[in-house]
């Protein structure tokens, strides 16, 4: 089973925005995180695979009201992991879309958590899906910059932890995920080319089969290797 898991939502947790030059809103991050996890289950159910979506909507799994920012964050990311253990999912995938103060960033980056005991598996995982994305957004005419595969630490940092709260084992995070795992940004929101593409349903397709390829290519790995 693959869960994947459509970063943020609801009316407090948007994610990345971009706005032109007037001020208005044309793309938010938690929207198009559902749009493509929506598309790459229905790609990895027609593969034959089984599925688990820990958001179908938009809207979080919990009140999302603490004051405290980590606290808020730390329990939606704990119902999310504890969706993926109780369903005995082989992997999770996260999928996001990246955000900067810096208009000019742009590219495809994976992250992954290099201190779990499968940390290897996440490794391959994420370079599966990576390679995956890059590729499928090449054939729908984008050659996106490669960014890389990236240690989740930076993510942790945002929320004074070591590693994300998704992927990782924080001290004070009861129950971490079971299974390898990674969470992608596979364009920048708040770049405006990239922001373009976003709006452009070829691209969010070939966005949601670059995931799909990748994990299919995982798996057989892992198949090969058992």
């Amino acid at each position: 089973m693959v869960a994947i898991d459509a970063g943020h939502g609801g009316p407090d947790y948007l994610g990345a925005v971009f706005k032109d030059a007037q001020g208005r809103v044309l793309v938010i991050e938690k929207d198009i995180n559902l749009q493509v996890a929506k598309l790459l289950a229905g790609i990895l159910v027609s593969r034959g695979y089984r599925v688990l979506l820990t958001r179908d909507g938009d809207y979080t799994l919990t009140p999302f009201s603490s004051p405290d920012l980590n606290e808020r964050v730390g329990k939606e990311q704990q119902a999310r992991v504890d969706l993926a253990n109780q369903a005995g999912a082989d992997i999770i995938v996260s999928i996001h879309f990246n955000g900067y103060d810096d208009a000019r960033l742009r590219g495809t980056e994976t992250y992954y958590n290099m201190a779990r005991p499968f940390a290897q598996k996440n490794r391959r995982l994420a370079e599966a899906v990576h390679a995956g994305i890059l590729a499928s957004l090449k054939t729908a005419g984008y050659a996106s910059a490669d960014r890389g595969i990236n240690s989740d630490e930076s993510i942790g940092s945002r929320y004074s932890q070591r590693w994300s709260f998704l992927l990782g084992a924080n001290p004070g995070f009861a129950r971490p995920s079971q299974m390898p795992g990674i969470i992608g940004e596979a364009l920048f929101v708040t770049n405006p080319d990239e922001a373009g593409l976003l709006q452009d349903a070829r691209i969010m397709q070939a966005v949601a089969k670059g995931y799909a390829d990748g994990i299919e290519r995982y798996f057989a790995q892992e198949e090969r290797a058992a």
